[in-house]
């Protein structure tokens, strides 16, 4: 079994893609030997202790609020999040997701005004729409680990 306190969080989220994709093959294998049950566990293992690994992470360590994606890809804007595995974003689009950010008026100006007060830093719903398909969603920024996107200047 690999460490996966010696890896960074990034590593160990790739990590989880892959043990998800070997216990999904080893699930579908027709004929199992006993190697291959005890490599199924071993993929079990990980997994589990990824996803209890996210969950520390995510009570811990606020990656993301809507402050923050407002303040630094703006209003309107397309990003890709990726989530922390087992997280209910996680669960809903997968890895990651792209989509167009919006605030409404009156979201934006609370968001401005916590900007201004200083407001502690919380997770907090944001809305956007799903490319390709534009249909509105809603995640929390607790669930998600990193954002990709164009910075505003």
């Amino acid at each position: 079994m690999i460490d996966i306190n010696s890896l960074d969080q990034g590593s160990v989220y790739m990590l989880y893609e892959i043990y998800k994709s070997l216990e999904a093959e080893s699930k579908d294998k027709q004929e199992k030997t006993e190697a291959d049950n005890t490599s199924l566990i071993d993929y079990k293992a990980q997994i589990y202790a990824i996803e209890q690994l996210a969950h520390n992470k995510m009570q811990t360590d606020l990656n993301w609020t809507a402050e923050e994606i407002l303040l630094r890809y703006g209003h309107h804007s397309t990003i890709s999040m990726e989530f922390h595995p087992s997280s209910d974003g996680y669960r809903m689009f997968g890895k990651s997701v792209v989509g167009n950010v919006s605030f409404s008026k009156t979201a934006l100006t609370t968001l401005l005004l916590n900007i201004q007060n200083n407001t502690e830093r919380t997770a907090g719903l944001i809305t956007f729409k799903r490319i390709p398909e534009l249909t509105i969603h809603e995640v929390s920024t607790g669930d998600i680990f990193q954002i990709r996107g164009q910075m505003i200047s």
